[in-house]
């Protein structure tokens, strides 16, 4: 492990498991792909033994240096920040994201991220987590948490709130911050720092609603859904038709299409294409892997194959694709 500021820590990719991160970056029956964007994994302080962490952005840039927050980083945890005071500009899955006071990022194991600036004038919060967090075996979610943690994979990567939600955001995490210092069990401080997070999620999923940014789908579909996306994170390099899916999944196509429907405004097969289009625009725009190597290790039994997918789905050729992003740099 090759800690990259104190409390973050970069982690080689065959040694993340799969406890909710990360598509796999070197596929197992291919070539190995050097994998310059290397994950970042949850590592609190030493002697923090806590599943989540609050902290402030100065803490942030305490933690991590400039050069290193301005290079392309794959998260293996859940990252939230909140900003309230300054601006700044964040790249995440090649999307540019102006954060202003009242954006909120929300990203999600696996994603991509880079600083466009260190940002020295920016104030906030963050809240980052393990995907085990919200998971808990002895104490069960209301069925308000459960519709909060069921779409937590379907949220959108920025939020703008307003100022109210904003003080309802800070007031959590300053609670928080004062709740993580107590001398207590972890288990109990997990029993009560997760409702917390979740607390924070629902909010989020309200300002969803009433922007009508989020379809009002059944519990049943939003968990089928939630199911398959899952599925598809673990499997998408090897199986490419849904068909495959709902074998696994023991529904029908019918059923599984109309939960993405409900639950994303989308169907099964174009969630499944686009999680490929977006693995293969990472490796073309952060490794230096010929393209032949790539589509090997995106499930592809040939090169020109992997560009005829890429060229329908993406609008351009792979190889043009990496020239237009790389400089961009």
């Amino acid at each position: 492990m090759v800690h990259c500021g104190r409390g973050l820590a970069c982690i080689p990719a065959e040694n993340v498991s799969h406890d909710g991160i990360v598509s796999p970056m070197i596929k197992r029956q291919g070539p190995c792909i050097a994998d310059e964007v290397r994950p970042v994994g949850y590592a609190p302080p030493q002697g923090y033994t806590l599943d989540v962490e609050v902290f402030t952005f100065s803490e942030l840039r305490r933690r991590v240096s400039s050069a290193h927050m301005r290079r392309p980083q794959r998260l293996a945890f859940h990252f939230m920040a909140l900003f309230t005071e300054g601006e700044c500009e964040h790249m995440v899955d090649f999307a540019q994201l102006t954060c202003k006071p009242g954006s909120l990022l929300l990203l999600r194991p696996g994603q991509v991220q880079r600083f466009a600036a260190s940002a020295p004038d920016s104030r906030g919060y963050v809240i980052m987590f393990r995907p085990s967090f919200l998971q808990s075996e002895t104490t069960p979610l209301s069925v308000g948490e459960l519709v909060a943690y069921h779409h937590l994979d379907s949220f959108p990567t920025h939020f703008s709130l307003s100022s109210e939600e904003v003080t309802a955001v800070v007031e959590v995490a300053e609670r928080m911050m004062l709740d993580a210092q107590l001398h207590v069990d972890m288990n109990d401080m997990h029993r009560l720092l997760r409702p917390q997070v979740l607390t924070v999620l629902a909010r989020l999923r309200l300002v969803l609603m009433r922007g009508q940014g989020m379809p009002s789908a059944p519990p049943t579909s939003v968990q089928r859904f939630r199911r398959y996306c899952q599925l598809v994170e673990r499997e998408f390099t090897r199986l490419h038709h849904v068909s495959d899916y709902v074998k696994l999944l023991g529904h029908s196509e019918k059923s599984l299409n109309r939960a993405a429907k409900e639950s994303a405004d989308t169907s099964a097969k174009a969630y499944l294409t686009q999680r490929i289009t977006l693995e293969a625009k990472r490796l073309l725009a952060n490794t230096d892997a010929p393209i032949i190597t790539i589509a090997s290790n995106l499930g592809f039994d040939e090169a020109t194959n992997f560009t005829k997918f890429f060229r329908r789905e993406a609008g351009v050729l792979p190889r043009a694709f990496r020239v237009m992003y790389q400089a961009r740099q």
